[in-house]
């Protein structure tokens, strides 16, 4: 991109405050040419007016007649470099308008990845609260599964002492139904106990 305060453009700027009697200013020549750095424009107008003085010194020298036609002369070159100077700021303008919507859209980009960006994380947030309560379910689970283990051995002494009971009194059983065929006159009495025996065992 052309620098917008270039010495020719400064130079040129000034040339037409002069002669629209108007200070040629470090501000006025901001304003006319749009743009520029105070220190680049106080550079470039200093040397501008150290040749225009010059300039001056050398034309106070020629004749009048050659004078009068070199500033009709002047006049005229100084027209068509305004034209091309105001040329030069619009496309320095134009450019910048340019590049101003590119930053603009890359800036339009760049917030919408970082919302995509945000929504992921996010979503990463959610699914690794997820994953936590699920691990905490887990881990009850393993707790809980470990002390139902450490019952089994409890578990398995009571059906052993169950089966134990049941066969002794399977035994017994055996026992009195041998003695009821030798005691007719027991025979019913044992009957009972055998059918109060069976019912405590389906209990």
């Amino acid at each position: 991109m052309r620098e917008i305060a270039s010495f020719e453009l400064v130079s040129d700027a000034a040339e037409a405050l002069l002669l629209e009697g108007v200070e040629p200013s470090i501000v006025n020549v901001q304003k006319r040419i749009g743009g520029g750095s105070y220190s680049t424009v106080k550079k470039h107008l200093s040397a501008w007016a150290e040749k225009h003085a010059k300039d001056a010194a050398a034309v106070s020298s020629m004749p009048t007649e050659v004078l009068d036609k070199a500033q009709e002369f002047g006049r005229t070159l100084w027209g068509l470099a305004s034209m091309e100077a105001q040329r030069e700021i619009q496309k320095v303008k134009e450019g910048a308008q340019v590049e101003l919507a590119v930053v603009r859209s890359e800036l339009a980009e760049a917030i919408g990845v970082i919302a995509r960006l945000e929504n992921v994380e996010a979503e990463q947030a959610a699914t690794l609260e997820s994953s936590q309560a699920r691990l905490r379910e887990v881990e009850l689970a393993l707790v809980e599964a470990q002390t139902k283990a450490l019952r089994v051995p409890e578990l398995e002494n009571a059906l052993a002492d169950a089966r134990a009971a049941t066969e002794n009194a399977r035994t017994e059983l055996t026992q009195k139904a041998a003695e009821a065929g030798k005691l007719n006159g027991e025979v019913e009495a044992l009957r009972i106990q055998v059918r109060e025996l069976m019912a405590a065992l389906k209990i």
